[in-house]
């Protein structure tokens, strides 16, 4: 199919959505890694249907030695965002981006186990990481976190800043990933020592961003089959709760699973689901890219985002920038956005 009739289909499927109307508004990110080009970022920023990027950087990269800070990459995604007026959402990464001299430090336990990336096809990596729970990788994590703070907290040009921290995967979601026997018997995981990391984390960046939205990104794949489905969901609902008592309508709940079949997903649903004071947040990530386009088609992607946007109502949606197109902001705008907002 040429460019020209596949722009027209998505005209045309715009114009069908016109017809539709939403009561509310949702912001519209694009995510963005510290290995992204800036002139990608820039294009992304320079679209008026977009509100600014979600910036994932890994501890490492912020302190690769010890006591060595580098924000000129922070730094830089600021400086392209103020220029446009838009906002950048933070995401400061451990689990499988601490950095090497980490292992070094006393008390810190490396394990080793096999990750399988289930999102872009599924592939298999082994790689070493410290226990969760570490209270001194924690500590030192959290003194990033501090610096972070005291550098770009009173930016304007902030939006909020993920609770990170206890994850072997990437720190990001409250998900154990691990689905190998034998490998999830190495961390030794106890659900009351991974539930209490979380709430060591969400206490400190409540401190540390007092009056700052958080996002806290909710997921019950916790270890092998057998073991999520017992205790997955209650372990993610015990996070959630804590995370509303303490943070109150600071909290912004989100869920990394939005696709053409979150709707049948009724935990990840259950998760998101909570009171009206509490925003939502859904990404969807890499839907047009990847091994994903062979499964997706923009015809069902628009058809979810709509039933969606019904159901969930989110505050704002999130997309991986290697899904970006001169169409696709303004597709997704319209499809959870009312024409009169």
């Amino acid at each position: 199919m040429s460019k020209f009739n596949y722009a027209l289909i998505v005209i045309i499927l715009i114009e069908c959505l016109c017809f539709d109307s939403f009561t509310y508004a949702s912001e519209i990110y694009f995510v963005a890694r510290d290995n992204t080009p800036l002139s990608d970022i820039e294009k992304i920023l320079s679209n008026t249907e977009v509100d600014g990027v979600t910036f994932y950087i890994s501890w490492r990269s912020i302190e690769p030695q010890k006591g060595v800070l580098r924000w000129d990459g922070v730094d830089s995604v600021f400086a392209l965002a103020r220029a446009n007026n838009k906002k950048v959402n933070v995401a400061i990464l451990p689990g499988r981006w601490i950095p090497a001299w980490v292992y070094e430090e006393n008390g810190v336990k490396a394990v080793n186990y096999l990750h399988a990336n289930t999102l872009m096809g599924y592939t298999e990596k082994r790689y070493t990481v410290v226990e969760p729970w570490n209270n001194r990788m924690l500590s030192l994590f959290e003194d990033v976190i501090v610096e972070f703070s005291n550098k770009y907290n009173n930016n304007d040009t902030l939006g909020y800043v993920a609770i990170t921290g206890p994850s072997p995967s990437n720190g990001l979601e409250t998900n154990f990933p691990v689905y190998r026997y034998d490998d999830f018997l190495k961390f030794k995981f106890t659900p009351a020592k991974y539930i209490n990391s979380w709430k060591r984390m969400i206490c400190f960046f409540s401190k540390i961003f007092p009056n700052r939205n958080l996002v806290l990104a909710l997921n019950d794949d916790i270890g092998p089959k057998p073991v999520r489905r017992v205790i997955g969901k209650e372990i993610a609902i015990k996070i959630k709760d804590y995370a509303i008592t303490a943070l109150g309508d600071r909290l912004n709940i989100m869920s990394l699973a939005w696709d053409p079949n979150f709707l049948e997903n009724d935990i990840a649903i259950e998760l998101v689901n909570t009171s009206p004071s509490i925003s939502v947040g859904l990404q969807a990530a890499q839907i047009f890219s990847g091994n994903r386009s062979k499964i997706y088609n923009i015809d069902n992607v628009l058809s979810v985002m709509k039933k969606t946007c019904e159901k969930i109502k989110p505050k704002f949606n999130e997309f991986w920038i290697e899904d970006q197109s001169l169409l696709y902001p303004y597709i997704f705008r319209l499809a959870c956005k009312n024409e009169d907002n």
